[in-house]
């Protein structure tokens, strides 16, 4: 039963590589009831040969082949409509503790004419089908759908009545309706429905968040108690979880989407939505790692930028209370380095913050950062330092700032923590720590990771491209969620530029041969709003055509046994 189901299953979501129009929500899910535990959804299946073999003879294993040239022979089953919507409704009829089952909601053209050619008869009402060997059962739900599962009883009861589309689209939100969109296939969880599952992984979660917090100390104890607090808010207040996954000609993305009970307290956070791209316009178009802005302006993201600063300071970090309520959102740019570990890894790292009081953050900055010199924590012995008028560069006074880590000699932890914050060298150059410079302009604050001057001017002095043109974040930032509170990218490119010289000095690891020119970012972005988030990941064609490239090498030295197309056709 369990491999059947497994079949049934890859069977959908290999289905959802295909790339075709998205629908608002597919037609299949107006015969699915909006209460069902778990849901998956496929927008189409149509396209599947091209898109599919397409990706999987980019990075999948030869193997790979097999299973899509089932899949491809399961589509010309005769009388299946392949260009239509299909999903999975997930019960547990039996209870929790017991497999879920699963009901097939299938498009059909001929429902006479696939029964027949699965060795079943229509006119029996819920017939039986022979499916590779294993009986199914199947119904006919009318208008082009219907009904199949391994168990006749709830095929036969099954309600596959129209609609409930308004239904799912409403539980889904705004964020989550968008992304099943433009999702190829995405699952739907109600976490209503499935409460006594994560009841029981909050009591795991925090019996080990317990033990932990026994090992680490009391500090980490109150971190990991608000993260036990933030997990049981998103429990209690959840409505629906949405993940998805989508592919086209420009690459792939995931979706993570939720969206909370209307009036919650969960859910008050995120009622407003944000705007982060045009903070990269105070960062300079310059070759980079990772670059990331948040807009915080939002009254919901402070108050959850608050909390997440009180981690911090349980943790012993900078008391940046007052820095996030002054701050209406941030930008940070880590350029590549030459030197990579001999100058620091973040030699070149730039951040901005936009506020309406520059002076004030200025002041609550430099109090915070006094407020550590001296404080110990877990082993870990804290000295900061604080310069007025340390340099100036493009008329701007730049103060400089300084952190510093040693083990605690008057703790247990402080010799162990002595010798891990050694390795904090290769991150920050000579020292175990960060250490730049900071000024402040008409909107806003500039803090360096390193005392360099030269990167400071380049920002203060305003002359050249602004990061917010650069064409490959342009590229993949159009694939990710309209209204974004926050974006990061990725720059494979700037990473393997800094590493393959010294990994091939040392001589470890597979020769790439000559690296590409350029590879486009890949981009991560959250939007938030009524009371719903969205997330995506997207990850841009010509990254997964290296990845490809670099798997293929790396298995250069194993044999694949040859994959031949099977000699008849399932047993349908």
């Amino acid at each position: 039963m369990t491999t059947m189901r497994t079949r049934l299953l890859g069977l959908v979501m290999a289905t959802g590589l295909a790339a075709t129009a998205a629908l608002a929500v597919p037609p299949a899910l107006d015969r699915v009831s909006a209460d069902t535990p778990v849901i998956i959804g496929v927008q189409s299946m149509s396209g599947l040969v091209g898109d599919a073999k397409h990706w999987a003879g980019t990075f999948a294993p030869p193997e790979a082949a097999m299973g899509l040239m089932m899949v491809e022979q399961m589509l010309q089953i005769p009388g299946l409509n392949a260009e239509g919507s299909a999903a999975i409704a997930l019960s547990f009829p039996n209870g929790f503790e017991a497999e879920p089952v699963p009901v097939l909601i299938l498009p059909v053209s001929d429902f006479a004419a696939l029964s027949e050619a699965m060795q079943g008869n229509a006119a029996d009402g819920v017939t039986a089908l022979n499916l590779n060997g294993e009986t199914m059962y199947a119904k006919d739900l009318g208008d082009g759908f219907i009904a199949m599962g391994p168990a006749m009883d709830l095929i036969d009861g099954f309600d596959g009545s129209k609609g409930r589309a308004k239904a799912h689209t409403e539980r889904l939100g705004s964020r989550g309706a968008k992304a099943s969109d433009q999702a190829d296939i995405f699952a739907v969880i109600d976490l209503k429905a499935m409460r006594p599952i994560l009841d029981e992984a909050l009591v795991q979660m925090e019996d080990q968040m317990e033990f932990a917090a026994m090992m680490a100390g009391e500090a980490a104890a109150a971190q990991m108690q608000t993260m036990a607090n933030a997990a049981k808010a998103v429990v209690e207040d959840g409505r629906t979880a949405f993940i998805g996954m989508g592919a086209g000609e420009d690459g792939m993305w995931l979706d993570f989407a939720g969206q909370f009970t209307d009036g919650s307290e969960t859910g008050a956070l995120f009622q407003g939505s944000g705007d982060s791209s045009p903070l990269f316009a105070a960062l300079p178009d310059m070759d980079f790692i990772f670059a990331t802005a948040f807009d915080t302006s939002s009254p919901g993201v402070r108050k959850l930028m608050a909390a997440a600063s009180s981690m911090n300071q349980g943790m012993g970090g900078v008391k940046t209370d007052e820095m996030v309520q002054l701050s209406d959102g941030s930008a940070m740019l880590m350029g590549t380095t030459p030197g990579l570990f001999a100058g620091g890894l973040f030699t070149n790292t730039v951040t901005y913050t936009a506020t309406k009081s520059p002076a004030k953050l200025l002041e609550a900055m430099k109090a915070g950062t006094a407020a550590m010199d001296g404080q110990s924590n877990e082993g870990v012995l804290f000295h900061t330092t604080w310069k007025d008028a340390a340099a100036e560069v493009a008329g701007h006074t730049l103060d400089a700032w300084g952190f510093t880590m040693e083990g605690d000699p008057n703790h247990p932890n402080g010799a162990q923590a002595g010798m891990m914050l050694q390795q904090m060298t290769m991150l920050f150059g000579g020292q175990a720590g960060p250490s730049g410079y900071v000024t402040t302009t008409d909107s806003g604050l500039y803090s360096s990771f390193s005392k360099n001057s030269k990167l400071m001017e380049t920002v203060l002095a305003g002359e050249g491209a602004k990061l917010s043109a650069n064409e490959s974040i342009q590229l993949v930032a159009k694939h990710l969620p309209e209204h974004r509170t926050g974006e990061a990218y990725l720059n494979l490119k700037g990473v393997l530029d800094m590493v393959m010289p010294i990994v091939q000095m040392m001589g470890a690891g597979a020769d790439l041969g000559e690296l590409p020119e350029s590879l486009n970012p890949i981009a991560m972005g959250l939007a938030t709003g009524e009371g719903g988030m969205h997330a995506r990941v997207f990850v841009p064609a010509d990254v997964l055509q290296f990845a490809g490239k670099l798997a293929q090498q790396m298995n250069a030295g194993d044999e694949w046994e040859e994959v031949e197309e099977p000699d008849s056709k399932p047993r349908f």
